[in-house]
């Protein structure tokens, strides 16, 4: 009976600790994993260490990475080794109470940011021959590419740019992207100007050469403006159309009678908004006079009206007049006339008057300009804006 008893109670036992298995393992719990990021970071940052994932389970997590090139991961420090995008796999043991789990998510190292430099405005004058580019100094191995604003200034083949004409532009260099090193630009100015003047005369952006004559105090163009850009080197519009001068408010510029003979003898016409525009009418080292400049050459004459006889050209070859006219301060003022909308056309008064723009507004349509008229007289007006009048240059 003893033996019985004792068997009896060992398969109790046997079945008590089987059921205790099975309640443990019914309560094994899944785990659950979440929030696995990554802070963004740049090929060049320190090691870091790695914020494990939201869990459930108490149990420590390992990690890998898929893709050693981009990162290593020792422990729970991650060490950056270059750009790209690697997946990172964190793995959380089972216990008694957890399942299994792991979870992944992308690390992104960017490119470092390329900065470049050592790339300077460069100056060239319209004669100058071909040159080549000097790479901005950078610590990447990208390919350097070169652009240029304004190809009607100069035109870039490869490094090798060529000069057109004068004017202010703008050359880009573009780096091109180098394994750990993002794509980079920089910018330079160039500025081509025209040669300088012989002694006596001045170039504007165009090329035209003009004689000049020191007056007294001042330093004065011979010969009427006939540039048909701005300083800068962009183009000024020629308008030929009547109708369309009237409403422009954009600088302009015509010819008397819209004839390329009166521009290359007198010049070309001009409204008040091409003379002050910001991109400067004038060429470089000179501006379109002030009432008060011209007030000054005019007492330096002689400071009567019958005085401006010494800035008008001798003879009847521009003039229908010859009397009156010495020229002795070789102003050489010619009779070009102007568009001024009189009462017997749009152009008027060639051979009668010159008429030149001061830089003095006298209200917000008419501003003062000066008429030589034939007689030799010197006057100052007040005109409309719109009208198209020559223009002579003053030195700086």
């Amino acid at each position: 009976m003893k033996h019985i008893a004792k068997a009896a109670f060992l398969l109790a036992v046997m079945v008590a600790f089987s059921a205790c298995q099975k309640t443990i393992e019914y309560k094994q719990h899944q785990t659950a994993l979440s929030d696995f990021t990554f802070p963004a970071k740049t090929y060049g940052d320190a090691d870091f260490e790695i914020t494990p994932p939201t869990s459930n389970s108490p149990e420590p997590f390992t990690y890998t990475s898929s893709n050693s090139n981009v990162a290593i991961v020792f422990g729970s420090i991650i060490k950056i080794k270059g750009a790209g995008i690697t997946t990172i796999t964190a793995t959380q043991k089972a216990s008694d109470q957890f399942t299994q789990m792991a979870i992944s998510g992308d690390f992104k190292v960017s490119a470092v940011k390329t900065t470049l430099s050592n790339f300077p405005a460069i100056n060239k004058l319209t004669t100058d021959a071909d040159f080549t580019l000097t790479a901005p100094k950078s610590i990447s191995k990208g390919a350097f590419t070169y652009t240029i604003a304004d190809p009607t200034i100069a035109t870039i083949k490869g490094d090798k740019v060529t000069i057109k004409k004068a004017g202010i532009t703008t050359i880009k260099a573009e780096q091109a992207a180098s394994g750990n090193y993002a794509a980079g630009a920089i910018e330079a100015t160039l500025t081509v100007e025209a040669p300088p003047a012989a002694p006596g005369t001045m170039v504007d952006v165009d090329g035209n050469v003009y004689k000049t004559i020191k007056i007294g105090n001042q330093t004065w163009m011979m010969e009427n403006l006939k540039v048909t850009h701005y300083r800068d080197g962009s183009a000024i519009p020629k308008i030929e159309d009547s109708g369309a001068w009237r409403l422009t408010n954009d600088g302009a510029y015509c010819s008397y009678d819209n004839s390329t003979t009166n521009a290359k003898t007198y010049g070309l016409l001009y409204n008040w908004f091409a003379v002050t525009d910001a991109k400067k009418l004038a060429p470089k080292g000179w501006h379109i006079p002030t009432q008060a400049e011209w007030q000054a050459l005019y007492n330096y004459i002689g400071g009567t009206r019958e005085d401006g006889e010494k800035l008008k050209e001798t003879g009847t070859t521009h003039w229908v007049d010859g009397l009156r006219g010495s020229n002795t301060t070789g102003f050489t003022g010619l009779g070009g006339g102007g568009l001024v909308f009189s009462s017997t056309g749009v152009f008027d008064s060639k051979g009668f008057d010159a008429y030149w723009w001061t830089a003095t507004s006298k209200d917000a349509t008419n501003s003062v300009y000066v008429d030589l008229y034939v007689k030799g007289y010197f006057e100052f007006q007040t005109g409309y804006i719109r009208y198209g009048l020559s223009v002579r240059c003053i030195k700086d």
